[in-house]
């Protein structure tokens, strides 16, 4: 007889992202404690899923308006109850509204929401959107038994910014198989060999990202044997390209496009820059502490500040200096003139380089999956 608890991981998909790939992990970390249940809202999937889970799609094929969305509460609510699933957990938005709907609906399992955006910068400038969220999150997200989220900044706009009450909301930071990414940042790269000082980005290419200021940034350092490597796709990716010929820097840029193993330009690379304007917990800086790479990163909202500079203020944010923090640099956002500035230092001061580098696998370790997954059985047990 089967003696584990029912839980029930719930997410758009299973395609690239960086809420995906923590579902994915902690399907193989939790699998030991709870019988698991993978729901998806869209049948795709693209990370690995343990034989042991079931898997369970919501939606309709070509069906994505208002009504087969609201039609997904009364979807997920009768599967919950179908299946006996004692808790749920949620990862974005779309599934954590469905999730808090559940109860107003009656329903027994244990819903936990994960927030992984700072939903006071999400679509800010879109009055009529930013302040019917608000209304939407106070009402669902009190509905919930606990919210987890990935940062200590989300957890503080939840309480002070949305009304969530403070007894619901804790933080736990995302898990992550910190020796497996490490082991993946050995892999060489055989199609490519340089000696320059190498700087690397990971990420979709999209706005949000800015991988624009990193690509002036990069135009602007005076060092000659450098090389960036571009690590991802996405919507601005023949605009970035163009802009590397503006830029008459296309011969020291490499668009490497999507990967499967990421860690491998991380493990051979000397600093990851991290450029975005703003993050939830930026996934891919602990990556780079995993395969023992130096970082760059703005000082943005919110995440790099918490893994960078754990000792500072989370309400500190730069405006106008260089920040030389225990575990990388930190920069105010959109300041192209001083990322350059903090990208020409490190490339200069080999000692520095060396202290980060040194630092910065005992720094992700915190991060491990093993440290993160308690938190998360804690507050995944059955009311």
């Amino acid at each position: 007889m089967n003696s584990k608890k029912k839980l029930s991981i719930f997410i758009n998909n299973l395609n690239h992202g960086g809420a995906q790939k923590i579902a994915s992990v902690l399907m193989n970390e939790l699998s030991s404690e709870f019988e698991i249940f993978l729901v998806l809202i869209e049948n795709s999937i693209v990370y690995e899923v343990p034989n042991s889970v079931k898997i369970e799609v919501l939606g309709k094929k070509n069906k994505s308006n208002l009504f087969d969305k609201f039609l997904n509460v009364f979807r997920y609510h009768s599967f919950c109850k179908k299946n006996s699933i004692e808790v749920s957990l949620s990862l974005l938005t779309q599934p954590n509204y469905i999730s808090a709907l559940t109860k107003i609906f009656g329903s027994k399992t244990k819903v936990v929401l994960s927030e992984h955006t700072y939903q006071s910068l999400w679509r800010a400038n879109e009055k009529v959107y930013a302040t019917l969220k608000k209304i939407i999150i106070s009402l669902l997200y009190n509905k919930a038994d606990k919210i987890i989220t990935v940062s200590n900044k989300i957890r503080l706009d939840l309480i002070e910014n949305y009304g969530v009450k403070k007894d619901k909301v804790v933080t736990v930071f995302n898990p992550y198989p910190i020796e497996k990414i490490n082991s993946l940042s050995k892999v060489k790269i055989e199609e490519e060999s340089n000696n320059s000082f190498n700087f690397v980005t990971v990420g979709t290419l999209y706005h949000v990202k800015n991988q624009e200021l990193l690509l002036r940034s990069f135009a602007k350092l005076k060092s000659e044997n450098i090389h960036l490597r571009i690590v991802g796709d996405g919507e601005l990716k023949e605009h970035l390209i163009k802009l590397s010929k503006e830029l008459n820097i296309h011969d020291k840029v490499t668009f490497v496009g999507f990967t499967d193993n990421p860690f491998k330009y991380l493990g051979t690379s000397d600093v990851f820059v991290l450029s975005s304007n703003n993050e939830g917990l930026p996934n891919v800086i602990i990556e780079a502490l995993a395969c023992e790479c130096a970082v760059v990163s703005t000082d943005c909202i919110s995440g790099p500040r918490e893994i960078l500079a754990p000792g500072t203020s989370i309400d500190q944010q730069l405006k106008d200096t260089i920040e030389f923090a225990d575990f990388g640099i930190l920069v105010p956002i959109k300041n192209e003139n001083l990322m350059a500035e903090a990208m020409e230092k490190i490339i200069e001061d080999s000692k520095l380089l060396n202290n980060y580098k040194e630092k910065s696998f005992e720094r992700a370790l915190f991060f491990d999956a093993k440290n993160s997954v308690r938190g998360y059985i804690e507050n995944l047990q059955p009311n």
